[in-house]
């Protein structure tokens, strides 16, 4: 039996996501949403042309009810086809869709959809920072950054698959 580690002495680089994603502020959206089916995420950093952090893309961001009452997403109903209802971790996801198009107009980028508010803590700090700074701002990713540097970024899936994996 592995010993428990002292939650008070989990810090946010014991919990973070190295090797991170970005996009480019400057692409289409369709290539942002591409971009998370890909590698099935739901969110990313965004940058700018010289790399520099602007903000932050979620799939919750693109689904914001102002975007479908703006008529900025297709709000029919499309069909959605399971072809594999079960992955090796027990997810569905969808590997075929017909008519889906999330975006109407085509031609705005992430600039447009992301989220400026750049929610990020430091390498040392602890879970329950993690956790509180989540909750208070209502989010579901922060990065872990220092000095305009980026090491990496924590989901709340990825505080919940630390602490399963601890109890």
């Amino acid at each position: 039996m592995k010993p428990m580690t002292l939650l008070s002495e989990v810090k946010a680089s014991d919990l973070m996501q190295g090797g991170l994603i970005t996009l480019s502020a400057d692409a289409p959206l369709g290539d942002a949403i591409r971009t998370f089916e890909e590698n099935r995420i739901s969110g990313a950093p965004v940058t700018d042309r010289t790399g520099k952090l602007v903000g932050v893309l979620s799939m919750s961001d693109v689904a914001r009810t102002d975007h479908v009452r703006g008529g900025r997403i297709e709000t029919e109903r499309a069909d959605y086809y399971l072809a594999n209802p079960l992955d090796d971790e027990g997810d569905t996801y969808m590997s075929e869709v017909e008519g889906y198009s999330p975006v109407t107009g085509g031609t705005e980028t992430i600039r447009h959809w992301m989220n400026p508010a750049i929610i990020s803590l430091r390498r040392d700090a602890s879970l329950k920072e993690v956790c509180e700074t989540m909750a208070r701002e209502r989010v579901h990713r922060v990065l872990v950054a220092e000095d305009e540097v980026v090491f990496g970024i924590i989901s709340t899936l990825d505080v919940v698959r630390f602490l399963a994996n601890e109890l």
